[in-house]
């Protein structure tokens, strides 16, 4: 995964989610920030937003 419209594809693939502006205010205790230059294996960063995903709820 080398681009945010990549990240954000996977992202919208998990059902039940939206794409929204950057939210700098809400809680940022389960944030990940990950630099999407192909350094971080693409199944790592797919695990890291699928945690993430699950720590909303869904």
């Amino acid at each position: 995964m080398r681009t945010r419209q990549e990240a954000i594809l996977y992202c919208l693939s998990l059902g039940g989610c939206y794409e929204v502006i950057p939210a700098y205010h809400l809680n940022k205790k389960y944030w990940n920030s990950i630099i999407l230059d192909g350094t971080v294996p693409e199944e790592d960063v797919r695990r890291m937003i699928r945690e993430s995903f699950g720590l909303t709820g869904k």
